[in-house]
């Protein structure tokens, strides 16, 4: 049941630094980013390819958009594309739409990437039967802008990404988010979290030596892998167990039992 070798594509981004004067800075979403890049890029007998993007210039909307194509040439039907995004995010009043905040995002809703640019980059550049697995965790965002005066009209000022898990997911694709709807996502610097988001600190503890996560929930087999159902559960659990009104969503494709591999050691 293990998958081949080097069937796993990730894009992680983490944005700390925003060129807007309106909106606020962040400190921990590099670090996010790069933690997943070494579990599930580096230490991940799965993984072929992995993209980090961090740099102000790596991590505009154009800049994005091009990863994601870049990659897509790369993946065949069957594969695995795998998309972390640790960052700002934004909602608008109605709360039908929600926003990837890039860093040269200024305040038109045009210059951030909404939840249907990008399915529709999934779709134009990824082939249909290639697995896609989205990671959001939106670092607190309720902080996004730095004064009321900052904040366009019509738009909410924090978002844990519920309405854009709903939007984008479909065949082929799982969402997991690190809370649920109205909540917020914490970053901490207090130990054991040590200067991450909570829940992207938890879901890579589970892969780290001697991987807790195989075998999630307790008493399932372990079997040297780790699935999407094995990370969300373990990650789910103790991200509550450190932030009590923080509970991560997971959003699956096609039925409640779909599920795929992350992870092998």
């Amino acid at each position: 049941g293990t998958p081949m070798l080097g069937s796993l594509h990730i894009l992680a981004i983490g944005i700390n630094d925003y060129q807007s004067d309106d909106v606020s800075d962040l400190s921990y979403a590099v670090a996010d980013a790069e933690l997943i890049v070494t579990r599930l890029g580096v230490e991940n007998r799965l993984a072929k390819q992995y993209t980090l993007l961090t740099a102000p210039w790596q991590t505009t909307k154009s800049s994005i958009q091009n990863a994601i194509r870049s990659i897509g040439y790369n993946i065949t039907d069957g594969d695995t594309f795998i998309m972390f995004y640790s960052g700002h995010g934004a909602q608008n009043d109605a709360k039908t739409t929600e926003y990837i905040v890039p860093s040269d995002a200024s305040l038109y809703t045009d210059t951030m990437i909404s939840d249907q640019e990008l399915n529709n980059w999934i779709n134009q550049y990824m082939p249909q039967f290639a697995k896609k697995i989205f990671i959001f965790d939106s670092c607190n965002s309720g902080g996004m802008y730095k004064s009321l005066a900052g904040l366009p009209s019509g738009f909410t000022r924090s978002t844990g990404f519920e309405v854009m898990a709903r939007n984008i997911a479909g065949p082929c694709k799982i969402v997991m988010t690190a809370c649920a709807k109205n909540e917020k996502s914490y970053e901490t610097d207090a130990n054991p979290i040590n200067g991450h988001g909570v829940f992207t600190w938890a879901l890579t503890e589970g892969m780290r030596r001697p991987y807790p996560a195989d075998g999630q929930p307790p008493g399932q087999p372990r079997d040297g892998a780790i699935n999407t159902e094995e990370a969300y559960s373990y990650a789910s659990y103790w991200t509550t167990y450190h932030k009590p009104a923080q509970h991560p969503q997971i959003y699956r494709g096609e039925s409640e039992s779909e599920w795929w591999y992350l992870f092998t050691y």
